[in-house]
């Protein structure tokens, strides 16, 4: 638990460090949930996936990032939130050394914060709870793509097996993000897996979702923009 605490702790650090003044334009927001739960198999490839993710983000974007657990919806399953700072295009007159060094810092104030955000998730310690609560996850992401309206683009992004053991469906506005299950476990029955991800393209839909894929554990997931 005071591991827990403590990157709670950072992460609000981090949100506040990282974040510019009202007037600048926002990026595309993601929230993203790795599944803590003692079902899931894949948790160092859902890693693996999020820091390939917030490598690509850039100047504006919005990163969530949270545990998806038994009790995925409070507030102590959040980790962080990271807004990368903006770069800009690079100086057109590479001999404006002034103009190219300020460019040069604020690249490097960039990729300071993504490596810091990366840092938290790589020390972070698992907890593997008995149950998954996935609506719990979707209720909370709701929340905070509703909190960054206005932004450019959403994405909700999760790292699991989907295997709901709670039940707490409650209306959710996805606001038309786009939903991506990345390493995804597969069960053991092929039918059942496809029931599975049917229902939960079809629910996802239902809450607004504008569109559901399912990438398994062997696949590369590309953040794509619109």
């Amino acid at each position: 638990m005071k591991r827990l605490i403590l990157f709670v702790v950072l992460g609000g650090w981090l949100s506040l460090l990282l974040l510019p003044g009202p007037a600048l334009a926002q990026g595309m927001t993601l929230i993203f949930g790795l599944d803590e739960t003692g079902s899931y198999k894949m948790r160092a490839k859902g890693l693996a996936v999020v820091t390939a993710i917030i490598r690509d983000l850039k100047g504006g974007d919005v990163f969530y990032a949270r545990r998806i657990t038994d009790k995925s919806y409070k507030d102590d399953c959040s980790l962080f939130r990271l807004k990368v700072p903006p770069t800009g295009p690079a100086p057109d007159n590479k001999f404006d050394r002034r103009a190219y060094l300020e460019w040069e810092r604020k690249v490097k104030q960039a990729e300071t914060a993504k490596a810091q955000a990366i840092s938290i998730l790589s020390h972070l310690t698992p907890v593997k709870t008995p149950r998954t609560d996935i609506w719990g996850f979707l209720a909370a992401a709701a929340d905070r793509l509703k909190a960054e309206d206005g932004g450019a683009e959403y994405k909700v992004i999760l790292a699991s097996d989907m295997q709901d053991n709670v039940g707490r469906r409650v209306p959710v506005n996805l606001m038309g993000a786009e939903v991506a299950v990345v390493a995804f476990e597969a069960g053991d029955s092929p039918v059942a897996t496809q029931k599975l991800q049917a229902y939960w393209t079809e629910a996802l839909k239902q809450c607004k979702a504008q569109k559901v894929i399912f990438l398994p554990a062997d696949s590369q997931f590309t953040l794509r923009r619109q």
